[in-house]
C-alpha cells in the first residue's frame, strides 16, 4: 500500500518576538509561583529549543545541576527523545547581562528562591505551582507554556506549546546560525526532520505582519 506523505505540522510560525515581550514584563520578584513558573518554563523551552517533556529531567541536585563561570549547566537526568548515548545530555544556560528581564539563568536562581521551602524528597527542578507541590508533570509544564502563548497573543488553538521549538530554531536558522549548530541546539534527528516538519523561514514574518494588522 501507498505510504501517506509527509507534512509539515506547521506551514508558518509565529514571531519570537511576541513571546519574548510578554516574558520580559514578567518581574520574578514580584508574581506568584505560578507565574514565575509559566515565565521560567517559557525561557527553558526557547533557549533549549526544548520539547516540553525535556524540561521534566531537570534536576537541581548534583550532579544533575552545576554552576559555571557563564552561568548554570544542567545533566537531563533520563534520555530524550531522540538521544540514544547512555550518558546524559548537558544543556548549559548562560547568564544574559544585556536584557536581565529575559535572563534565564536569573529566572532559574529567583525560582530556587522561591521554592526552597518547598523541596521534599524530590531534587525535580518544577514544582507544581500549588500544594502538594510535587514534580511538575508534563502536562503542567504543557500549559504553562500554553498559558504563556495565550498572554503573548499567540493563537493556541493554532500553535501548541511545541511550535516553540520549531519558532526559536527557524528564527536562529534566519539569523544566520549554521544548520548544524540549530540541529545540535535542538536535537533534531536529522535535517531533513527539521527541514520537512519545522523550518519555515519565510512563515514567522508573514504570520506576525497578519497578528499585527
Amino acid at each position: 500500500c501507498l505510504s501517506r506523505p509527509v507534512v509539515p505540522k506547521y506551514s508558518a510560525f509565529w514571531d519570537v518576538d511576541l513571546l519574548l515581550n510578554y516574558l520580559a514584563l514578567v518581574d520574578v520578584h514580584t508574581v506568584p509561583l505560578r507565574l514565575l513558573s509559566i515565565k521560567l518554563a517559557s525561557l527553558l523551552t526557547l533557549v533549549m529549543a526544548a520539547r516540553v517533556s525535556e524540561l521534566t529531567l531537570l534536576h537541581i541536585c548534583p550532579p544533575w545541576m552545576a554552576s559555571e563561570p557563564s552561568g548554570l549547566s544542567f545533566t537531563l537526568k533520563g534520555r530524550t527523545k531522540t538521544q540514544v548515548a547512555e550518558q546524559g545530555m548537558v544543556v548549559h544556560l548562560v547568564r544574559d547581562q544585556a536584557e536581565s528581564t529575559l535572563c534565564v539563568v536569573s529566572c532559574v536562581e529567583r525560582y530556587l528562591e522561591v521554592t526552597a521551602p518547598l523541596w521534599g524528597k524530590t531534587s525535580n527542578l518544577l514544582l507544581r505551582s500549588y500544594a502538594p507541590h510535587l514534580p511538575a508533570s508534563v502536562d503542567t509544564v504543557r500549559n504553562w507554556v500554553k498559558a504563556a502563548l495565550a498572554a503573548a497573543g499567540i493563537d493556541t488553538s493554532a500553535f501548541k506549546p511545541h511550535s516553540v521549538r520549531g519558532a526559536v530554531s527557524s528564527r536562529a536558522s534566519d539569523c544566520g546560525f549554521s544548520l548544524d549548530a540549530v540541529l545540535h541546539a535542538g536535537r533534531w534527528s536529522s535535517s531533513r526532520a527539521f527541514s520537512r516538519h519545522y523550518w519555515h523561514p519565510s512563515g514567522a514574518a508573514a504570520y506576525t505582519a497578519s497578528a499585527l494588522h
